[in-house]
């Protein structure tokens, strides 16, 4: 994981560099049109001569360079309740975790569609979470009737740790406003898939007589529910923004815990 991660911070940038060059050597190439004597009706945009010039025009008019290519790192606290928002309160019961700062989330994020003071992103990335739990024993109860997240306290341990680690693949569609003085709003919405493997899954970190043991539990990973849909509000001043996030959909599925993640931070 830290391989695939480490990568991914490499090739994204080159990807958002690879998207600034293009646009750039395409404005190089561009024909020569008078822009600032032109109008919107000088143009025939359906011809295909006149065509060129049409479009550096509304680049021009449009003011592309604010709505550049970009990759967006967020990090934050987390924490989960019974339904959407209620996670800033926390929950209750063997499920409960702390609010702490393990929520971290990269996309790179590409302008769709335009205007002077509003613009259109579609971008792609990863969303990862790391729930550690008020009760350091907690485990996931997979083999009975009705699965849940329960503590069970078999032995007496030294220091334990519970904690459940998600990694959903994202793909998140945003609308952001130009509100003038650097300041930018921005709506999103934020579907991903759930991608369980090694590095997914509930983990206990214990010692017991001078042994330190780690135990992982990959069987809640069926539990997880593979789809996401989150809603996303972002505040920025020039690049640094204050971020807060809420899941629309359940952590889990087909298990007793009806969990709904809420996450806010910075974002770069």
């Amino acid at each position: 994981m830290k391989k695939f991660t480490l990568s991914l911070l490499l090739l994204l940038p080159l990807l958002a560099a690879a998207q600034t060059d293009t646009t750039e050597a395409a404005d190089t190439a561009a024909v020569d049109c008078d822009c600032a004597n032109s109008s919107w009706d000088d143009w025939d945009w359906l011809d295909p001569e006149e065509f060129p010039c049409f479009y550096q025009c509304v680049k021009q008019k449009v003011s592309r360079g604010r709505w550049s290519t970009h990759l967006d790192f967020a990090w934050g606290f987390h924490n989960w309740g019974t339904s959407p928002l209620s996670g800033l309160a926390g929950s209750d019961g063997d499920a409960a975790v702390r609010t702490s700062f393990n929520h971290i989330l990269l996309t790179l994020n590409f302008p769709v569609l335009i205007s002077r003071r509003v613009a259109l992103y579609a971008g792609l990335g990863l969303d990862w979470d790391k729930y550690k739990f008020h009760d350091g024993t907690v485990v996931f109860a997979h083999s009975q009737a009705n699965p849940a997240l329960q503590s069970r306290h078999l032995t007496p341990v030294n220091s334990p740790e519970s904690r459940l680690l998600t990694r959903y693949v994202v793909l998140p569609v945003s609308v952001c406003f130009d509100l003038g003085r650097h300041w930018k709003l921005e709506l999103a919405a934020i579907p991903g898939l759930h991608w369980s493997g090694s590095h997914t899954g509930m983990r206990q970190d214990y010692s017991y007589e001078q042994e330190e043991f780690h135990i992982k539990d990959y069987h809640i990973n069926r539990h997880i529910n593979p789809f996401k849909l989150d809603t996303r509000v972002v505040v920025r001043y020039r690049s640094l923004g204050l971020y807060l996030q809420a899941a629309m959909l359940n952590a889990f599925r087909n298990t007793a815990d009806e969990l709904y993640p809420v996450k806010f931070g910075i974002i770069l």
